[in-house]
């Protein structure tokens, strides 16, 4: 008995201190007005396999922050070897929500 309640508090901990982040969670404060849904996806991607590498939300978080412009999300996709070309598309939506807002 004691055994399935540990298994089960082991379960109930991984659920809640590590969070399965979905494409369509909300939208990032920071740029919400700035980029259309389908490129949010795209970069907001990045930032959940980046997540899904280092298992930490705070890698996340600042990876979304600045509307995908900061060091993070560029650290990200290094980390993730992205080739030049996904990365050039990725920073030219980042920088565009810059200027649209």
């Amino acid at each position: 008995m004691f055994s399935l309640f540990v298994v089960l508090l082991l379960v109930l901990e991984s659920c809640i201190g590590n969070p399965d982040f979905r494409d369509e969670d909300e939208f990032e404060p920071s740029c919400s007005r700035d980029l259309d849904f389908k490129s949010y996806i795209f970069l907001n991607k990045i930032c959940n396999d980046c997540f899904r590498l280092y298992r930490d939300p705070e890698v996340f978080n600042l990876c979304r922050g600045e509307c995908f412009g900061s060091n993070y999300f560029l650290g990200c996709m290094e980390a993730l070897l992205i080739d030049m070309k996904t990365r050039s598309r990725a920073s030219q939506l980042a920088k565009g929500s810059k200027t649209m807002g």
